[in-house]
């Protein structure tokens, strides 16, 4: 649900799978963007699987950044 981002009031990074047919990930992502959120859409699944690597080099600066 895209309003459960509405109370998060630190720095958020969104990470998608672009082919995740498991829940409905756009109008999250859409509201993340309206708020500002970091967004990374990714060529996986909904489990990211094989990911690992990629998911890591995306995380990884955002939480360094932020700790």
């Amino acid at each position: 649900d895209a309003g459960t981002l509405d109370p998060v009031d630190c720095p958020l990074q969104l990470v998608v799978g672009d082919r995740d047919t498991a829940v409905d990930w756009r109008p999250v992502v859409a509201r993340g963007r309206e708020r500002g959120d970091a967004v990374v859409s990714l060529p996986a699944d909904h489990h990211f699987a094989g990911q690992f690597d990629r998911v890591a080099r995306h995380i990884g600066p955002f939480l360094g950044d932020r700790l």
